[in-house]
């Protein structure tokens, strides 16, 4: 098995582009089964066959929606649409790229054409807008895609490039090369430009206000311009708040022995160390003596899910802190995608999917189990998880 590296990275590079295509629409016949969200909700699987498929979370009530066919086309990273109507993918095929969405019980499916793979995708609030990341000539090209016309238009590019959806879907804010933090309207448009840190990776909007990194201090900052120091942090910072705005997963890397607390001044974060700030309070709670690879907030916002390196570093411990309890599960070789593609990323892929059940009762994992490798679901409560398809990619609906 091989060892795993500690995939924390600073941006999403990639090889430049081509010149640019116009977007381009076609339709074609949706899945032929009648798809139903209820309880823990369904998941959205890329398989070992390549197929796009939806499961049930025990396996059952299994839906293709989209297969490689005579095409050869590939499917990457489906992800949901805000209510759970529609599924929505990056593809590649003989025609080019593209990127596909999917009405799960409507009549239609938009493909719409891009210069260069789309390798990232952020639903907005609405279901109205998809934030799109893909190569360019210059840099990390950044579009929006507008699902009711199926076009596209060209917003920015730089590199590095993370950006955070408003809670109402009104705007974005962006985190734009090494220290522009720059707010946008829904259609793009920009409204004001900032300055931030080079040493973390995506912003996050909450009810409460933008956070990011400025000058070696976690900062909740209004677009009016307002804000709360929340915490000094190091060189390199991950952070995850839920999306309720109450509490805020914090892991910064630093030779140094800890870092302070800007509310509550009593209170220091320990370096390299995953730990859990209250914002109302400024209480920090301990999660993980340690690194670790991502994390992951529940639904509910009560629940974090920590992914660890084992001691031989060839596999990830989940564990999850509830409050009170923190329960350790057993450990697994994750998909070699998800390793490659999201982990060293996770600070933007928590907010535009989620390992978890709608219910904040179960999450998924994706790679391999002693012999047997694929699409596992965990219950939080259960010792051991159930292995419910293969595949190397799997999201779960809202």
């Amino acid at each position: 098995m091989p060892r795993l590296t500690s995939m924390l990275a600073l941006a999403l590079l990639g090889a430049a582009c081509t010149a640019e295509t116009a977007p381009s629409t076609t339709t074609t016949p949706p899945p032929t089964s009648t798809i139903t969200t209820t309880g823990p909700g369904r998941l959205a699987v890329v398989d070992d066959d390549g197929n796009i498929v939806v499961i049930d979370a025990d396996g059952s009530n299994r839906v293709e929606v989209a297969a490689p066919g005579a095409g050869g086309q590939t499917f990457g990273q489906p992800i949901w649409s805000p209510d759970g109507s529609s599924v929505s993918w990056a593809q590649v095929g003989p025609d080019g790229f593209a990127y596909v969405i999917q009405g799960l019980e409507s009549e239609s499916r938009s493909e719409v054409a891009f210069a260069q793979y789309p390798f990232y995708a952020y639903w907005s609030p609405t279901g109205e807008t998809l934030g799109v990341l893909r190569n360019g000539e210059t840099g990390v090209v950044f579009e929006l895609l507008k699902v009711g016309g199926a076009t596209t238009s060209v917003v920015d590019s730089e590199t590095p490039y993370y950006f955070s959806w408003s809670p109402e879907g009104d705007g974005l804010v962006a985190h734009a090369g090494a220290g522009v933090l720059t707010n946008r309207d829904d259609s793009g448009i920009e409204e004001s430009s900032g300055r931030t840190s080079a040493g973390y990776l995506a912003p996050q909007w909450l009810e409460q206000g933008i956070l990011h990194v400025d000058e070696e201090e976690l900062v909740l900052e209004t677009p009016a311009g307002d804000r709360t120091e929340v915490a000094e942090v190091g060189e390199l910072t991950t952070f995850v708040a839920n999306r309720q705005g109450t509490k805020i997963a914090i892991q910064t890397l630093s030779s140094d022995d800890a870092v302070s607390v800007s509310l509550a001044a009593a209170a220091t974060i320990p370096f390299n160390s995953l730990v859990i700030v209250d914002i109302a309070t400024g209480e920090v709670f301990t999660v993980h003596d340690g690194r670790a690879v991502a994390f992951f907030w529940s639904p509910n916002g009560e629940s974090l899910l920590v992914l660890a390196l084992n001691d031989s570093r060839d596999s990830l411990v989940p564990r999850v802190w509830r409050g009170e309890e923190s329960k350790e599960y057993g450990p697994y070789a994750p998909s070699p995608v998800q390793v490659r593609d999201l982990f060293p990323f996770f600070p933007q892929y928590a907010q535009s999917l989620s390992f978890w059940s709608a219910d904040s009762m179960s999450f998924v994992l994706v790679g391999a189990i002693g012999a047997e490798s694929g699409v596992w679901v965990q219950d939080v409560d259960e010792t051991d998880p159930r292995l419910v398809s293969g595949g190397s990619w799997a999201a779960w609906s809202p």
